[in-house]
């Protein structure tokens, strides 16, 4: 028994340094990176205008730029950047809705959106979760269990797993190795080939068709709906900006019947629901990106693109442009 009991506190202590060891680990993570920003930046309660995406976004819209083009706006002329690489609409809605703990008057909402991610279902298990969609582990397990398929059992293992870091954490742990593997894999690779660490941009145009005919744009994604409700609550205009992609992405999946069908039908569903929208998937010439979907930094992709995204804004919205003459 005594032997027992000895190994049994090895093993406590074992467990409890390696869960250190990952908290240490992860601490400059990119969603814990992104978390401290919004709770501490200075900047952040003066913003109105809050852009909210995945890494196209975070890629693609140069928070300066837009500022510099708009400097003179009273609406929506202090942008702040919420995006975060391989997120979907839950992590979206988990950054705002922490955001607007602290933003003091929001304008505006721009959203990025691409495909079909503002009305296909992801119904995953929370086992399913990678990357950084484990944000709800150390962020809002409950709003994660709300908005997702997960039976009563899976929100006490869910809160379970929350209080212990090499689990709550992994993925960020293989994002670490993943980072390495990929740099490796893109030395040499020309422009539009680079490989990404999560996005797959290479589902046949036969599947999205498919999925086009099925998905019909019937309903948005709950996380989704209750985004746009999020921003509309509190006075704010939201835009749905369909990002910049090269044309080998536009002429695969956005020259269908199928596609054209879709896209009419998602538009009319947002200007139903008061959602403002801005097709921009084809702004931005094939040299300015990373890759199929993601545009460079600087001056040749992310400046140009949030540079003209600025000028949109002011001819959508008449409060922009009486604020910015």
């Amino acid at each position: 028994m005594r032997a027992f009991l000895l190994q049994l506190a090895a093993f406590a202590a074992v467990f409890a340094v390696e869960n250190v060891v990952v908290m240490r680990f992860v601490h400059n993570s990119q969603p814990h990176r992104i978390l401290r920003a919004i709770d501490k930046d200075p900047d952040l309660p003066s913003a109105n205008t809050l852009a909210v995406g995945d890494s196209t976004f975070y890629d693609g819209f140069d928070v300066d730029a837009f500022q510099q083009t708009r400097s003179n706006a009273e609406f929506g002329g202090r942008p702040w950047s919420i995006a975060l690489w391989q997120t979907t609409p839950l992590e979206h809605l988990i950054l705002l809705r922490r955001a607007l703990k602290r933003v003091e008057h929001l304008d505006l909402v721009i959203y990025a959106a691409m495909d079909m991610r503002l009305t296909e279902r992801r119904d995953d298990r929370f086992f399913e979760w990678h990357g950084n969609q484990t944000m709800s582990y150390f962020t809002d397990v409950d709003l994660g269990y709300q908005l997702q398929v997960q039976t009563e059992n899976d929100l006490f293992l869910m809160k379970l797993f929350s209080l212990i870091p090499m689990v709550a954490e992994r993925s960020q742990i293989h994002n670490r190795v993943n980072y390495s593997r990929v740099a490796l894999k893109n030395l040499g690779m020309p422009i539009g080939r680079h490989i990404r660490i999560w996005e797959n941009t290479l589902d046949s145009p036969e599947r999205f068709k498919r999925r086009l005919v099925a998905d019909r744009a019937d309903h948005f994604w709950p996380p989704v709906s209750e985004l746009f409700r999020t921003a509309k609550e509190r006075g704010a205009r939201v835009l749905v900006v369909n990002v910049p992609v090269m044309k080998i992405h536009r002429d695969r999946f956005y020259s269908t019947p199928e596609w054209a069908a879709y896209h009419a039908k998602l538009k009319k569903r947002l200007a139903d629901n008061g959602v403002d929208y801005l097709d921009a998937s084809d702004w931005i010439a094939d040299d300015c990106f990373q890759d199929e979907i993601h545009l460079m930094e600087g001056e040749r992709g992310a400046r140009q693109f949030s540079s003209r995204l600025a000028k949109e804004v002011d001819a959508i919205y008449p409060e922009a442009r009486s604020n910015n003459r």
